[in-house]
């Protein structure tokens, strides 16, 4: 790449910050580009003798330099949207200022439709403030249309006469300039992130089977383990000392809860790879819980409460197994002396739906609430090790939602989650 071209990219990139989304990237880049683009016009203007009076071409070149450094400075500070209003509302002021020492030519009314074209881009998600910027754009061009009619006997003393011709072509060609650096910016980021995606299914297939396998050979020798040592047990506990069988016990627990956690890992590994989103009547799939936990509810008399629950767009198995794992948390870590109670409720938020499952269960301390969705995470004081809430936040996410939790030590716990709409 040549010097010009290195330059030319570093002005396009100024500005930029990691984590911005490809659209904000696009707008940032296009607007550097057109302050290099307006910055070069000028310079034209002021060396050239398209325009006869000097005071007007270096009013032209300050204007030029002037409203690009403020484009690259607020970039730089990160301040993204403030260009496209200054954008919005000085550049066609400016085109019209340059059109009523221009000539009586058409040359700038194809600078307006680059500006309305670059005001449909710079607000695209914003339907106000783009329909006001074209507005404030149309009027500014009708505006200078009429004066240039009236005025066009003293304009014609300060201008060229062959003006005319040089800034329609001049116009269109920046016109076509603009419109193929936007579509450039939008074939290039495509392309990335078709290669970003393809590398994200190679990469998900590879982990899936290394995944598989790796449960696979590592469940064969724990097996093995589970098994010899049930049957050292059984058939010479009774030649071994107390310290003896407590020690065959303690493999033959270590390597079922392995086995669990192996089992677990890979279950939580394919979670959403299965299976259609669709509606989902969450009063439904409490009541298929119950019938999945009937023994436990039966046996610590567990109380589960619930009223006009909403339908919601989701994978069922997984929306199944987000409430089993709340309810069995409930029920499994209650206090003492204390009959679970359990209550789910639903509120209609702006963009999707509140959930709230309240208990009155231990609860987390502060500590442990800071890790409480990861795996493996063991609770301060518990033996138990589990996977329950990381699958949670993991089934939470496949719906870009989000969970959040509140609890205290000894006073119960309260998870909230977020499940948009679609």
């Amino acid at each position: 790449m040549s010097k010009i071209g290195q330059v030319w990219q570093k002005l396009s990139a100024f500005g930029l910050h990691q984590g911005l989304e490809e659209h904000e990237i696009i707008k940032i880049r296009l607007m550097n580009r057109l302050s290099t683009i307006s910055i070069i016009v000028s310079l034209v203007l002021f060396f050239s003798d398209m325009v006869i009076l000097m005071r007007i071409r270096i009013m032209n070149l300050a204007v030029a330099l002037f409203i690009s450094g403020m484009v690259y400075y607020l970039h730089h500070i990160k301040w993204y949207n403030v260009p496209r209003y200054l954008a919005s509302f000085f550049y066609p002021l400016w085109i019209s200022f340059l059109a009523l020492y221009g000539g009586d030519t058409y040359g700038e009314n194809i600078v307006y439709l680059l500006l309305v074209f670059l005001t449909m881009i710079l607000f695209q998600y914003q339907i106000k403030t783009k329909v006001l910027a074209v507005i404030w754009i149309i009027s500014i061009a009708i505006v200078t249309r009429i004066c240039m009619h009236e005025w066009y006997p003293e304009i014609m003393q300060f201008v060229n006469p062959n003006n005319n011709i040089l800034v329609f072509i001049a116009s269109t060609l920046i016109l076509i300039l603009i419109i193929n650096i936007y579509q450039s910016d939008i074939i290039q980021f495509n392309n990335i992130k078709e290669s970003l995606i393809q590398n994200l299914h190679q990469k998900n297939d590879e982990l899936k089977q290394f995944n598989y396998i790796t449960s696979h050979d590592l469940n064969e020798p724990l097996q093995k383990m589970d098994a010899f040592s049930g049957l050292l047990l059984k058939h010479y506990g009774n030649q071994l000392d107390e310290r003896g069988k407590k020690s065959l016990e303690y493999i033959h627990e270590s390597s079922q809860r392995m086995r669990n956690m192996i089992h677990g890992l890979m279950e939580y590994s394919l979670l959403g790879q299965n299976g259609q989103k669709e509606a989902l009547d969450l009063e439904k799939i409490i009541m298929d819980v119950q019938v999945s936990l009937k023994d436990k509810i039966i046996d610590s008399k567990a109380s589960i409460s619930y009223e006009e629950l909403p339908i919601i767009h989701g994978f069922k198995h997984e929306i199944q197994l987000l409430f089993l794992h709340l309810i069995k948390n409930a029920i499994q870590f209650r206090r003492e002396n204390e009959t679970p109670t359990i209550i789910i409720e639903a509120e209609d938020a702006h963009n999707g739906w509140d959930i709230r499952i309240s208990d009155n269960a231990r609860g987390f301390s502060h500590t442990d609430q800071k890790h409480i969705f990861q795996l493996f995470h063991k609770k301060a004081n518990d033996e138990h090790v589990g996977m329950g809430l990381a699958y949670c936040r993991k089934i939470v996410e496949l719906h870009q939602g989000s969970i959040q939790l509140e609890s205290k030590p000894g006073m119960g716990s309260q998870f909230t989650i977020h499940i948009p709409r679609p």
